[in-house]
């Protein structure tokens, strides 16, 4: 049943891909963690100025930038993806298509 529950729970996956990788990032190397936990002390006009000094590549995506700048949570900052896309047979996966 627990198998189950982690192929078809999205949130259950990532927080073993949590668990896996403690939030950095596979393709930038970016730590998505400390960068939210450090942003959300900060006063959000100053937000946007410390996310692109860290991890300058959210330039090429502004709609999570703004996201994250507006909410700086880690669904925001980081997401878990599968290597085989859903619609090509990826969905019901563990962890090693992620």
């Amino acid at each position: 049943r627990m198998v189950y529950y982690r192929k078809r729970s999205g949130a259950a996956l990532r927080q073993q891909v949590f668990a896996l990788e403690a939030g950095v990032c596979r393709q930038c190397g970016t730590d998505c963690h400390a960068l939210t936990q450090l942003i959300r002390g900060l006063e959000p006009r100053s937000r946007e100025e410390v996310i692109l000094a860290r991890a300058p590549q959210f330039r090429e995506h502004p709609n999570l930038l703004a996201a994250l700048v507006r909410h700086p949570v880690e669904g925001h900052a980081w997401h878990a993806d599968h290597v085989v896309a859903v619609a090509e047979g990826g969905g019901e996966c563990g962890l090693d298509n992620m």
